[in-house]
C-alpha cells in the first residue's frame, strides 16, 4: 500500500495515470478509483487534484475516441465514481475527523432518503418504471435472459426495497472508497493518523438511539419511509462491525488475511455478512467491546 500511495504522489503524470487507470477497472472502479481521488485530495487538496483529474478525463476521452466508445461514458463515470468520494475527503479535510465524517454521513444518507420520498412521493412507482424500461431495453437487444430475470425481480416486488438499497450501496460504496483513500494517506511517509482511526469508529448513542427509536416507529407505522430509513440505519452499522474487525487486526488478534477475508466474502455474504456486521457495531455503540477488551489486556 505504501508503494502505491508513494508512486501516486511522486509525479503529476502519476496522479493523472493512476486516475485514469483505476476508473477504467471492472467492478470495482468506484472503490479504487474514488480512493485514489480522495487520498490524493486528502495529500494535496482540491485544486490541484481537480486539474489532475480534468487531464485525466481528457486523455480517456482521446482513447474512448481511438477504440469507438462513447465519451459521454467516461464523463458520467468519473462523475459517478469521484463525486462521492471527493465530497467525502472535501469533509473530511474540513472536520479533521474520520469518524465525524463517516457519521455525518450516515445523516446525510437518511436525508436522501427523505428527498426521495419527498420528490418521488412513492418511489415504487419509480423503481417498477426503470424495471419496465431495462426489460424493453434488454429485450430488444434480445438479450431474453437478462430481461427475464429483471422480470421475476418485478414480479417479486423488489421495487419496495430498492430505495433502501440504492441508497445504502451508494453510501457504503461511498465511505469504504474514502476508507481506502484515508489508508493510502496514511501510508504515505510521515503522515500520522491526526484524522483519526478507522478501527476507532463508532457512531455514537445519539446516533445508535435514534435508529433504535425509528426501528420501532417502522414496526407501529404503516410508513414506506420509515421502513427504509429503519432498513438503512440497521445496516449502517455494519461500518461499526468493519471498524472492529480493523480493531483486533490492529491490536493483534486478527492476521490481515482475516481482514482481507471479510472484504472478499462482503459481495459473496452481503446480507448475512452485513446484518452481523451491523448488530456487532451496534452492540459495541453500548457494550463498548474495544474499551473492555483493552481494559482487561491492562489488568
Amino acid at each position: 500500500m505504501q508503494r502505491a500511495a508513494s508512486w501516486l504522489v511522486a509525479r503529476p503524470q502519476n496522479a493523472v495515470l493512476g486516475l485514469a487507470a483505476t476508473l477504467l477497472m471492472p467492478l470495482v472502479a468506484p472503490i479504487v478509483s474514488g480512493a485514489t481521488i480522495a487520498m490524493l485530495i486528502l495529500y494535496q487538496g482540491a485544486l490541484r487534484t481537480a486539474f489532475h483529474a480534468a487531464i485525466a478525463i481528457g486523455l480517456l476521452m482521446v482513447f474512448m475516441l481511438v477504440v469507438g466508445e462513447g465519451i459521454p461514458n467516461v464523463i458520467g463515470s468519473a462523475v459517478v465514481t469521484w463525486l462521492p468520494a471527493v465530497a467525502l475527503a472535501l469533509l473530511m479535510r474540513r472536520c479533521r475527523s474520520i469518524t465525524l465524517t463517516l457519521q455525518l454521513s450516515a445523516i446525510f444518507a437518511v436525508l436522501v432518503i427523505a428527498a426521495i420520498y419527498v420528490v418521488l412521493g412513492d418511489p415504487t412507482v419509480y423503481w417498477n418504471n426503470t424495471l419496465d424500461l431495462f426489460i424493453a431495453i434488454y429485450t430488444n437487444a434480445e438479450l431474453t435472459g437478462l430481461a427475464d430475470s429483471i422480470r421475476q425481480l418485478k414480479n417479486n416486488n423488489v421495487a419496495v426495497h430498492l430505495t433502501f438499497a440504492f441508497v445504502f450501496v451508494s453510501w457504503l460504496v461511498s465511505v469504504l472508497a474514502l476508507i481506502l483513500g484515508y489508508a493510502l494517506f496514511r501510508a504515505l511517509p510521515d503522515r500520522d493518523a491526526t484524522l483519526g482511526r478507522f478501527c476507532d469508529l463508532s457512531f455514537g448513542q445519539i446516533l445508535a438511539l435514534a435508529s433504535a427509536l425509528v426501528v420501532a416507529a417502522s414496526l407501529l407505522l404503516d410508513s414506506p419511509w420509515l421502513h427504509d430509513t429503519a432498513l438503512y440505519l440497521g445496516g449502517a452499522f455494519c461500518l461499526q462491525g468493519l471498524a472492529i474487525v480493523h480493531w483486533l487486526h490492529a491490536s493483534g488478534r486478527f492476521p490481515i488475511a482475516v481482514v482481507i477475508g471479510v472484504y472478499v466474502l462482503l459481495p459473496l455474504l452481503n446480507l448475512v455478512l452485513i446484518a452481523g456486521l451491523a448488530v456487532v457495531g451496534y452492540f459495541d455503540v453500548w457494550f463498548k467491546y474495544r474499551r473492555r477488551i483493552s481494559v482487561k489486556d491492562a489488568n
